[in-house]
């Protein structure tokens, strides 16, 4: 009995030293993880603000010894324009892998959206590689972002091609499974199976294949993170993602998807997706907008977009200053507030809002994606979009929530 009790004393001791040496071990790892992700985020968005900062100094530059011309600042612009895009597109990424990217989810049929990308897709391959398609007769609609399941597709065709080099066959087939398993959405599902005739992938890749940020190209063919945004989308929207893949035998990538049965209010209210407006047919008539921004910069900058547009704005720097105006009589027609204000944010002024103007319609503006969970309760009348956002999107949602007309151009 003393002998049984001492040696469990020291195979306790024993476990008690391990413990320590395993938690160190995993914070090593992590903080590796996170070392690589932060460099290649700063190297990518280093190279976009480059882009932004050169543009910008060139036009003060030319601006102030007055050699600036029109074709000059239109091609400065929009190369500043197009780096900003790139960091946007970076953030959204990220977002996606993170599966806190907002999405606008809705019943999609596969086999037709399939149909009309393989253009696209095509495109996407080039000319080497031939592109097949083997889709079910009966398949299920599916819930899901449609914007967001062209660019899984557009990522998935990518990987295919760069593993195909030399040209061969990418086959993309269709068809309705069940998902079970503790790590896996479990249901009925609609399957998506894009496997191609690459060189396949060893084990030791294979592993990291869903790790944002990491990659096998050359820098400038790509960032690593096709599959981790196929990935961050899929388990968003309540699916699954496999890969399967071995040297010299291709890879198979299937996207699991979940059913979507008719009927069921699947809640959430989104924008729709901004139409591909120009700046010349965006001008809206009337309507006063409410702006509630704390930082100044965007507060000037979002209410000038506003006035381009052709919308009167009103400004608050604080959420208790626009209720004291919505409490005035001042007409407005829509409440545009930032969500993460200080004191008062901007859900606690909708609220307070509604209490003063039950019939407000109201636009929720973020740049967090810890406040996109809001956008699942919102009322009517009410919508939510995400920072940084260009005019053109902007315009279409102020539209769209006031139902106004349009200037034609």
């Amino acid at each position: 009995m003393v002998q049984m009790a001492m040696t469990e004393n020291r195979d306790t001791q024993g476990r008690d030293a391990v413990a320590p040496v395993e938690a160190q071990l995993r914070l090593v790892r992590k903080m590796e993880a996170m070392g690589q992700l932060s460099s290649s985020m700063a190297h990518d968005f280093n190279n976009t603000l480059q882009g932004i900062i050169s543009s910008l100094e060139l036009i003060r530059m030319r601006a102030d010894s007055g050699r600036l011309e029109t074709k000059d600042v239109r091609r400065l612009v929009g190369g500043a324009l197009a780096s900003a895009s790139q960091a946007v597109a970076t953030t959204r990424q990220l977002q996606a892998f993170s599966r806190r990217h907002p999405l606008d989810p809705r019943q999609v049929s596969v086999n037709p959206r399939l149909a009309l990308m393989a253009g696209r897709l095509q495109q996407t391959l080039g000319e080497r590689i031939r592109l097949d398609f083997e889709l079910a007769g009966d398949l299920w609609p599916v819930w899901c972002d449609p914007c967001q399941f062209e660019s899984a597709m557009l990522n998935l065709a990518a990987n295919a091609r760069d593993a195909m080099p030399q040209g061969g066959r990418l086959l993309i087939r269709s068809g309705n499974a069940a998902v079970q398993g503790p790590e896996d959405a479990g249901g009925q599902h609609v399957c998506i199976d894009v496997a191609d005739e690459g060189s396949g992938m060893p084990a030791e890749v294979l592993e990291h294949a869903f790790e944002p940020f990491f990659t096998t190209r050359a820098r400038r063919r790509g960032a690593g993170m096709g599959l981790p945004v196929v990935y961050g989308f899929a388990r968003q929207s309540g699916g699954c993602c496999e890969i399967c893949s071995e040297p010299g035998s291709g890879t198979s990538v299937k996207l699991y998807l979940p059913r979507h049965l008719a009927g069921v209010d699947d809640g959430g209210k989104r924008m729709p997706a901004p139409s591909a407006a120009t700046p010349g047919n965006l001008h809206g008539k009337g309507g006063t907008v409410l702006l509630v921004e704390d930082e100044p910069v965007v507060r000037q900058l979002v209410a000038n977009a506003l006035q381009q547009l052709g919308y009167p704005v009103l400004e608050a720097a604080s959420g208790e200053d626009g209720l004291a105006l919505l409490q005035s009589n001042k007409a407005v027609s829509l409440l545009a507030t930032d969500i993460g204000l200080p004191g008062m944010n901007g859900r606690e002024l909708a609220d307070a809002a509604r209490q003063t103007r039950p019939d407000l319609k109201i636009l929720l503006m973020t740049g967090y994606v810890s406040d996109m969970s809001v956008a699942g309760s919102m009322a009517a009348d009410m919508a939510l979009i995400s920072k940084p956002f260009t005019t053109e999107a902007l315009g279409q949602c102020l539209r769209t929530m006031i139902g106004e007309a349009v200037d034609q151009p």
